[in-house]
């Protein structure tokens, strides 16, 4: 079967990747939504966000994306990554090579810009498998990160952190002070500047932002938290989720910090009684525990990075606190 592959813009093309996505995964994916999509096709950056399309028949069939993000990786340099995410085939055309054809796309732009890409995958899912293969098959350098876990917790209406004290806001750029005192050795850190963080004002989603001081230590950390609506066998329904939860030298008390930031009322009167997250960053387990997150059996993600050069120094990294979306 021939195919076509062509390159296109982003977020200019932003209906087409967006009628793919939404045939291809679940209700519940945010970025099936074009306002969604279009916001996270525009963070500033100097890099373009790359698409990838595949046409099999004359029409649309599979969608793949690199999306540039500033990085650190402890001891280097700020430089840029790419996110190689929304990897989308329609049902009908599964099985035909049409995401091997994006991979083989996707990696090849990578390799001629010498930028290194992130990608996540549902941990156990079908795009695990497809992107092994993919760095098998086209030869690609890559290494496997810590994964990204799935957590829960209980949200709190009175403090449990102490002195601790928790604030909201709007403003993400209110969290660069908390990015530059991380100092993970072996991590490949979102050093997202102060342009990048106020980008989260026009979020499509609702969210806000949590900030954690201490009276003798000052700002502690902070978590951007979003209402995402998932459709599950009990109906649709919003969850909340702490998109980005920033905590260098978390404690249990911080983590109960969040809880209690997640446990807040909104404007429209809404109150969560759980928060969920992908990514507590680096935190150990054991604090995370202790703080009153459990680990849920679905929702974590394989984490790979990948270079065309096999001397790149993102290869050596163990892990990273950048997000999946």
């Amino acid at each position: 079967m021939d195919f076509d592959v062509e390159r296109v813009e982003l977020p200019a093309n932003v209906a087409i990747a967006s009628g793919i996505i939404r045939q291809s995964w679940p209700p519940s994916f945010p970025l099936c939504r074009e306002d969604y999509l279009d916001w996270f096709f525009s963070f500033p950056s100097p890099l373009h966000p790359l698409g990838v399309l595949v046409y099999g028949e004359g029409h649309p069939v599979g969608f793949g994306a690199l999306v540039p993000r500033r990085v650190r990786l402890a001891g280097q340099a700020t430089a840029y990554v790419y996110l190689l995410t929304l990897i989308s085939v329609l049902p009908s055309w599964r099985r035909h090579g049409v995401g091997l054809l994006l991979y083989k796309k996707l990696f090849a732009l990578s390799a001629e810009r010498s930028i290194p890409f992130l990608a996540f995958t549902e941990q156990g899912g079908p795009g695990e498998n497809l992107l092994r293969r993919a760095c098998s098959v086209h030869a690609m350098p890559h290494r496997e990160l810590a994964s990204h876990v799935g957590y829960a917790a209980l949200t709190h209406s009175d403090n449990p952190g102490g002195q601790i004290g928790v604030r909201m806001t709007q403003d993400a750029s209110e969290l660069l002070t908390v990015l530059e005192r991380r100092a993970t050795d072996n991590a490949i850190l979102d050093e997202a500047d102060a342009s990048g963080l106020s980008h989260w004002k026009a979020c499509p989603l609702p969210h806000r932002v949590a900030l954690f001081s201490h009276p003798a230590e000052g700002l502690l950390g902070g978590a951007i938290l979003t209402r995402r609506r998932f459709a599950g066998s009990d109906g649709d329904g919003e969850k909340l989720v702490a998109e980005r939860a920033i905590l260098p030298g978390a404690t249990p008390e911080a983590l109960g910090a969040l809880r209690y930031a997640a446990g807040q009322s909104w404007a429209d009167g809404g109150r969560f009684s759980t928060v969920l997250s992908t990514n507590l960053g680096p935190v150990p387990p054991e604090i995370i525990r202790r703080g009153g997150f459990r680990r849920l059996p679905i929702g974590s993600y394989r984490v790979f990075v990948g270079a065309n050069d096999p001397s790149c120094p993102f290869l050596s990294a163990d892990q990273t606190d950048l997000n999946v979306s």
